[in-house]
């Protein structure tokens, strides 16, 4: 099983309707790709100096299933349209056999 973390930060500029319908757009993702089904899109809730913006939690079968979202069309058109938005994003991609159990 894989975990795919991404963090997402909007630049100042962004008005509230262009963030909203990026994260409309990443919400509707499962809707449009039949293999999501752990996936998990929020919105920062503390909001203090070190909070990103939105957050995404996303598991997959195989590192193979996450190449073929990662070059799915839906998923590419939301990040065509969110990336200019953006002034900063951070992701890391492990394997949930490697990391230790508690």
């Amino acid at each position: 099983m894989i975990q795919h973390m991404v963090m997402m930060k909007f630049a100042a500029s962004v008005d509230e309707a262009r963030r909203a319908e990026c994260v409309r757009q990443m919400k509707a993702l499962p809707e449009q790709i039949d293999f999501l089904k752990d996936y998990t899109v929020g919105v920062d809730e503390l909001n203090v100096g070190t909070s990103w913006d939105v957050g995404m939690l996303i598991r997959f079968e195989s590192m193979e299933q996450l190449v073929e979202f990662r070059d799915h069309p839906a998923h590419q058109a939301a990040q065509k349209y969110s990336h200019p938005y953006l002034a900063s994003m951070a992701s890391v991609v492990f394997d949930l056999a490697s990391a230790p159990a508690r």
